[in-house]
């Protein structure tokens, strides 16, 4: 029995740090003149509806895989929509010639590799403590 209650509590940091690190973090590079953006606006960057930034730069997106923990979660949480659904809405857009598909990376130092060198680039992180050593990202906020 004392067993079984030491192993919950050795439990608890583990949960902590997998819902941590799956809290995530939009990132841009340091090019995009939007600090702040709503979760509306978010979704029509995503959704590959809004193009340009405010300034008429292109918006270039990053994403994971849709299979992907982080991706269901952002889509899911951040978005407030299924990864199938923005899915469906890439592929409409760039079958019909009106959109670019987004970049597609497999991990978070990936994500930020591309995000620094890419100009009006966006994506997001699953752990936003890998940010303190990037000079070319910033953090984007979500009102």
């Amino acid at each position: 029995m004392q067993s079984a209650g030491l192993s919950f509590f050795l439990l608890i940091p583990c949960l902590l740090a997998v819902h941590s690190a799956m809290a995530g973090a939009v990132i841009a590079n340091l090019s995009v003149a939007d600090d702040n953006l709503s979760r509306q606006q978010l979704r029509a960057v995503f959704s590959l509806s809004k193009q340009y930034w405010r300034d008429r730069q292109l918006i270039k997106v990053a994403v994971r895989a849709s299979d992907d923990p982080s991706h269901v979660h952002f889509s899911r949480k951040t978005l407030g929509i299924f990864p199938y659904q923005l899915q469906r809405n890439w592929d409409r857009l760039t079958f019909s010639g009106m959109a670019m598909p987004p970049r597609q990376v497999g991990s978070d130092q990936e994500m930020l590799r591309y995000i620094e060198n890419q100009p009006g680039a966006i994506g997001y992180i699953s752990d936003p403590q890998l940010l303190s050593h990037r000079s070319g990202v910033k953090l984007v906020e979500i009102d």
